[in-house]
């Protein structure tokens, strides 16, 4: 899908420019094509609130900084992966071989690289709460769900009543996602403590945990492809008065899914203040370079901390 740039190419690149932390720019040159996240044709990285936005900032200018590897090195430290020469960022990525059938496939905000490791970097700022699946919500189509929520052999009854009409038998599966032919079920068992063959009521993949199984999931399928131990790292802004914040500061969000983990190890959490004081503290040589970048990036969470903001 091309986007329609419906403002002159030199008010959007201004809005953009305005809002993306200056040394973070070049990253996303040629800024035409890079794959912005999008309402219709509205670019959402053009306000304050945006969760792109503050990704590029971030990861952006660490991709950029003289610096780069002396501070990742630093982040592997703290996660407890071994450290790299070469380290590669790349924004917006999605597996060019899809090897999990997805229809719609999973995004990875920034794919962190290095000689030994694939970090799947997941970020989020004014969000609530991560991706909650879709199948326990009203189909479009037909107006019934196609999954009632839990983990166990159904119907769907959006659709197998053609199937029942036709006297056409259709084959049973736990998930719904799994009689589509997408294969998030067949790595589960062998990364989370529960099994592809038991009922579990609800699902345990019904709300907000849905998106970052489908990190952890594909995590597995980069490290069965390249030999690299994968692992999925969630960087979030903190404020008390932003949603996902709460779940992670106060409600244990990351914790509770770490617990369902056969190794806790994939899974991290972070702040975007913690991971620069970190970097910081580590990198005497980039603290300038991080404090005001950490500058911005508080400026960013205090104008959009009362906003109920995009993604």
């Amino acid at each position: 899908m091309k986007t329609d740039w419906r403002q002159p190419p030199s008010s959007l690149e201004a809005r953009l420019r305005k809002n993306l932390y200056p040394e973070a720019w070049s990253i996303v040159e040629p800024w035409r094509t890079f794959p912005w996240d999008r309402v219709g044709t509205f670019v959402r990285a053009t306000v304050p609130q945006s969760s792109q936005a503050l990704c590029i900032d971030v990861w952006g200018t660490i991709a950029l900084s003289a610096e780069k590897v002396n501070l990742l090195n630093a982040l592997m430290r703290r996660l407890g992966f071994p450290q790299s020469k070469t380290y590669k960022i790349t924004f917006e990525w999605a597996d060019p071989q899809n090897k999990l059938h997805e229809i719609r496939q999973t995004q990875i905000d920034c794919l962190l690289e290095g000689d030994s490791i694939n970090l799947l970097i997941e970020c989020k700022f004014t969000e609530p709460s991560a991706g909650s699946c879709s199948r326990p919500l009203k189909d479009k189509e037909y107006g019934l769900p196609r999954c009632n929520g839990n983990y166990e052999l159904q119907a769907n009854p959006s659709k197998d009543a053609l199937f029942d009409f036709f006297g056409v038998p259709s084959a049973e599966h736990r998930c719904s996602l799994s009689r589509e032919g997408i294969r998030y079920w067949d790595y589960i068992p062998v990364l989370f403590s529960f099994g592809n063959f038991q009922e579990m009521r609800p699902c345990p993949f019904r709300g907000s945990s849905y998106q970052i199984m489908r990190n952890i999931v594909l995590s597995r399928v980069l490290e069965e492809r390249t030999g690299k131990r994968g692992a999925v790292l969630v960087c979030y802004a903190h404020h008390p008065s932003l949603g996902f914040s709460r779940a992670v500061r106060e409600d244990g969000f990351i914790d509770r899914i770490q617990d369902t983990l056969l190794d806790r190890s994939r899974l991290h959490a972070i702040s975007y203040q913690g991971l620069l004081r970190i970097l910081g503290h580590t990198n005497p040589s980039a603290s300038r370079e991080l404090r005001a970048l950490a500058d911005w990036v508080e400026q960013k969470i205090q104008s959009a901390k009362d906003r109920k903001g995009l993604k």
